[in-house]
């Protein structure tokens, strides 16, 4: 009884080798190569801090959103001011001076749904002009005389 369970054990297991050896030393088709090159020997990356503390409020009687930061840390490169956007149920975008920290939107009469306030911090190079990284907001309008918002 015992010879039948071991050779039946053996021969189960040459049957799994002798199917699955073929497929052991497969090469797969996944693959990657970089064959980007640059234009010049030379390469340069800058930092422009981000605004902080991102806070919204809402005003309920004049259908507008203010969204409210802190400048960011020193260091880095030169801010020249801020770029903003709204996108979604309606959209607005502006840039501000180095030294705001608030920006008012003006939601729309007839808006209704869910908009996602940006802003981020660039800097004061023309070409190319860097960028910060974002901070983001929302804004509801279930009725657009009383708009509401977060920051997450």
């Amino acid at each position: 009884m015992r010879r039948r369970l071991l050779g039946a054990l053996a021969g189960a297991g040459a049957v799994c080798l002798v199917v699955g050896a073929p497929q052991l030393g497969r090469p797969t088709a996944a693959s990657w190569k970089n064959s980007e090159f640059g234009q010049s020997s030379s390469f340069t990356a800058k930092f422009v801090h981000p605004p902080r503390s991102l806070s919204c409020t809402r005003s309920i009687v004049l259908e507008r959103v203010t969204f409210t930061w802190q400048a960011p840390t020193t260091g880095g490169a030169a801010r020249s001011g801020y770029a903003w956007a709204v996108t979604g149920q309606f959209t607005r975008s502006g840039t501000l001076a180095a030294d705001a920290t608030s920006v008012v939107i003006n939601v729309p009469l007839l808006a209704l749904g869910t908009a996602n306030f940006t802003v981020w911090a660039v800097s004061d190079e023309a070409s190319p002009q860097w960028q910060s990284t974002k901070l983001a907001g929302r804004i509801y309008v279930l009725t657009s005389l009383i708009p509401d918002c977060s920051v997450p």
